[in-house]
C-alpha cells in the first residue's frame, strides 16, 4: 500500500461507511415518509427505525476533518489584527464545497412538488429562501422543500460556532472541551428529551439539531486527537487485529440499534461507540486489507452526499408512479432512483463548483 502522508488522506473503510450509513438513513426516511403513514409498517423489521443515528455517523466523521482544517489557522489576538478572514474563508469553502449539490437536488425537488401539488402557492419563493441558502437551522424557517438538509444548514452553523473557540483554545480544546460539551449536550438531550433525534424541535436556545450537530462535531474533533495520540505508538499484531475485531463489533452494534425498535434513550451511547469505531478505524484501517482502497469506493463515498440530498425527489417519484409496492420493492426502487439521479447530480456540480470559485464573489472572500 502506498505511503500515506497525512490523516486526511481518504480511507476505503471510511467511504464505503459513508455509503452505508447513507442507505441507513434512507432506510429511516422510508420508513417514516411511507410505510408508518399507509399502515403497513412490519414491527418485527421496520427498516431502520433508529436509523437516524446514522446522522452521528457524519457528523463526527464531518469533525473529524474540519479538526486539520482548524489546524492550519494559527490563532492571532484581536490587538494583533485578528484571523477573521481565516474563518470567513474557511466556512466559505465548506459551504461552496456542498452548495452546488444541494442547489442541483434542491431545484429538482422544488419542480416535482410543484407538479405533484400543480399548486405554487404553497411554494413561494421568498418561503423557500432561508432553506436555498441552508440558514434555516438559525431559525428562519418558512417552508422546508429539502427536510434532510437540516443536517448541512445545522453542520454549516455549529462549525461557524466552533472554529474560533477551537483555534484559540487550541489542544485545550481538542483534548478537553470538546469531550466535555459532548458529553453535558447529549446528556442535556437524553435527560429532557429521551433522545438525540426530532431535527424540527425548537428549544428556548435554538433547535436541537444545532445542539446535536457542535456535540457531533466536537466528538469527531476529539476522535481527530485520540487518532493522533494513537499512532505515535506500535501496536502488536495481537493489539491491531483486537482493534479491528473491536470496530467491526462496534459498526455492527451500531448497524442493529438502527435496525432495531429499541429504546431510543440510548441513543447517546450508540453515537459514542460510532466514536469508538472511527477512532479505531481512523487508526488501523491502513493495517488492513486493500479491498476498500479502490476506485468503486471512492465513487460511493463521494455519491453519499447528492444521495443523501436527493432522497426525498426518489421517494416522491416511487410514490406517484410506483404506489402499493411491498416494503422491498418500495425501498429497491428509491433507492436505484436516488442513485440514477444522484449520478449526474454528481457530475454536473463539479463545473458548478468551478464556476462558483472563478466567480468575483469567491475571489473576494477568498482573498
Amino acid at each position: 500500500m502506498k505511503k500515506i502522508k497525512n490523516n486526511t488522506t481518504r480511507i476505503g473503510e471510511i467511504e464505503i461507511l459513508r455509503f452505508l450509513f447513507c442507505i441507513v438513513v434512507i432506510m429511516y426516511h422510508c420508513n417514516l415518509k411511507i410505510f408508518d403513514l399507509i399502515g403497513k409498517t412490519d414491527f418485527r423489521f421496520s427498516w431502520a427505525p433508529r436509523g437516524y443515528i446514522g446522522v452521528e455517523f457524519f457528523f463526527i466523521v464531518s469533525g473529524y476533518f474540519f479538526a486539520y482544517s482548524l489546524s492550519k489557522i494559527n490563532y492571532r489576538p484581536l490587538n494583533e489584527g485578528g484571523n477573521s478572514r481565516d474563518y470567513i474563508r474557511l466556512m466559505w469553502n465548506k459551504y461552496i464545497g456542498i452548495f452546488p449539490c444541494h442547489l442541483i437536488a434542491f431545484v429538482l425537488l422544488f419542480a416535482a412538488n410543484a407538479y405533484v401539488l400543480r399548486d405554487l402557492s404553497n411554494l413561494k419563493l421568498l418561503d423557500v429562501l432561508p432553506g436555498l441558502l441552508l440558514i434555516q437551522r438559525a431559525g428562519i424557517s418558512f417552508n422546508c422543500i429539502n427536510g434532510v438538509e437540516w443536517y448541512i444548514s445545522a453542520m454549516l452553523i455549529a462549525m461557524a460556532i466552533i472554529a474560533p473557540i477551537a483555534v484559540k483554545y487550541g489542544d485545550l480544546y481538542k483534548r478537553y472541551f470538546a469531550p466535555l460539551s459532548t458529553l453535558l449536550i447529549y446528556g442535556w438531550l437524553t435527560h429532557e428529551f429521551h433522545m438525540l433525534a426530532n431535527s424540527s424541535a425548537w428549544t428556548a436556545i435554538g433547535y436541537r439539531s444545532v445542539w446535536r450537530a457542535i456535540a457531533g462535531i466536537n466528538l469527531g474533533i476529539f476522535a481527530a486527537e485520540c487518532v493522533k495520540q494513537l499512532k505515535k505508538h506500535n501496536f502488536s499484531k495481537a493489539e491491531r487485529f483486537t482493534a479491528h475485531l473491536v470496530r467491526y463489533t462496534l459498526f455492527a452494534f451500531a448497524a442493529l440499534y438502527a435496525m432495531r425498535r429499541g429504546d431510543k434513550k440510548y441513543d447517546a451511547l450508540i453515537a459514542f461507540a460510532i466514536f469508538l469505531a472511527l477512532v479505531l478505524t481512523f487508526t488501523f484501517a491502513f493495517s488492513s486489507s486493500k479491498l476498500f482502497q479502490n476506485g468503486l469506493v471512492m465513487f460511493l463515498g463521494k455519491l453519499s452526499l447528492p444521495m443523501y440530498l436527493n432522497q426525498y425527489l426518489a421517494i416522491i417519484i416511487v410514490t406517484e408512479v410506483f404506489p402499493n409496492q411491498s416494503h422491498l420493492v418500495t425501498f429497491v426502487l428509491i433507492t436505484a432512483i436516488d442513485i440514477a439521479v444522484s449520478i449526474p447530480t454528481l457530475y454536473a456540480s463539479k463545473p458548478l463548483l468551478t464556476a462558483i470559485k472563478k466567480s468575483k464573489l469567491n475571489r473576494m472572500i477568498a482573498k
